[in-house]
């Protein structure tokens, strides 16, 4: 049983950002994250203005902001979190089969695309944040990664982690993934 039931919560509750940054409440995907959130004190309404502002604008783009959401959840063994940044990056343009080989290049032995690059720091710092250091952060500015940039990955990987947290606290990570590698 859920620790906390999504139950009795409008998914479409929240108003449409006049300025069309994303919401939660135009992903259908994560309808249940957000009855999660929702039976917190003003819990929806916070979680629909942090995702707004950390994936709606920024330094890098879009889609590689919600790789990096979907990413860091899938190294977390999130299936529900990850399905749905990766459904939303598909949505936003990117090609399936380019996802596949971002993925595939950021997790194989020496990634040479910078996007790539930042993809395996994101890894790192997903799975034992504690173990980086200077050098990893040289790295991807060596590809050409800002200081702004670096900041905004890994403001990523903390959404990600809350998205995550309140996702098994719901119970959906019990659910099966909904397609959390729509690559292949």
């Amino acid at each position: 049983m859920p620790f906390l039931p999504a139950l009795d919560v409008d998914a479409g509750s929240a108003e449409p950002d006049p300025s069309g940054a994303p919401t939660l409440a135009a992903a259908s995907d994560l309808a249940e994250l957000r009855g999660v959130v929702g039976h917190f004190p003003d819990g929806l309404g916070a979680l629909d203005q942090m995702y707004q502002r950390m994936v709606g604008r920024g330094r890098l783009e879009p889609t590689v902001r919600l790789v990096i959401v979907g990413a860091s959840a899938r190294w977390r063994s999130d299936g529900y979190v990850a399905g749905a940044m990766f459904r939303r990056a598909i949505d936003a343009g990117l090609e399936p089969d380019d996802l596949g080989r971002l993925i595939d290049e950021a997790e194989g032995p020496e990634p040479a695309s910078p996007e790539a690059v930042l993809l395996r720091f994101c890894r790192k710092v997903t799975e034992t944040a504690y173990k980086t250091v200077q050098s990893d952060i040289d790295a991807l500015r060596a590809v050409g990664w800002t200081n702004g940039q670096i900041v905004e990955a890994v403001t990523m990987i903390s959404l990600s982690g809350y998205m995550s947290v309140m996702a098994a606290a719901g119970g959906l990570a019990q659910k099966p993934p909904p397609g959390s590698e729509p690559w292949r």
